[in-house]
């Protein structure tokens, strides 16, 4: 599942491959439980362009145009519309249960049927490493001190019925 910051600021290009601009934010309007994405707003060279999401198809590394930028139709954005990334990233916002307000460091995405949904907001630290590019550092750190870990040390293996104490033998011996 890719998540906003992961689309985001990708290079979007036309059928014959020329570079005209950058994705900068994705337009929904909020309806039912996971709205659909509908629009996509591109940075180009001429300003800020709006285009229909089907109009673009995503690839590995960058979002194609289906027809050239000139012929594509543009696209205005309803009054009702919500730009995921100037609208909800960054933002505080209270959580399903309505208990407590969390800040939205990334989006989750979804594709379902063919069309992009919004289905989760991440508010967890690893939203926002991702978002700054450091969530793989942060992962690989994570894996260095797991193998740095002294032989006589302790950790914890969580299962869902118990939780089991792993040592090494020579301190089993003791």
């Amino acid at each position: 599942m890719p998540y906003l910051s992961e689309i985001q600021n990708r290079r979007v290009i036309e059928p014959n491959g020329n570079v005209v601009g950058r994705l900068t934010d994705v337009a929904v309007v909020p309806q039912g439980q996971f709205p659909a994405a509908q629009w996509a707003i591109l940075a180009t060279p001429g300003g800020e362009k709006v285009v229909r999401w089907a109009d673009l198809a995503q690839e590995i590394g960058h979002l194609r145009l289906r027809s050239r930028l000139e012929a594509t139709p543009p696209a205005q954005l309803p009054p009702d519309a919500l730009r995921l990334a100037r609208d909800l990233l960054d933002k505080q916002i209270v959580d399903t249960h309505g208990a407590k307000v969390v800040r939205v460091n990334d989006l989750q995405l979804s594709e379902v049927d063919g069309q992009l949904r919004l289905v989760g907001a991440d508010v967890g630290l690893r939203g926002l490493l991702r978002r700054v590019g450091a969530e793989g550092v942060s992962r690989r750190r994570s894996l260095r001190r797991q193998r740095r870990r002294p032989s006589g040390s302790q950790s914890r293996i969580r299962s869902s019925r118990s939780c089991i104490r792993r040592t090494s033998p020579t301190s089993s011996r003791r």
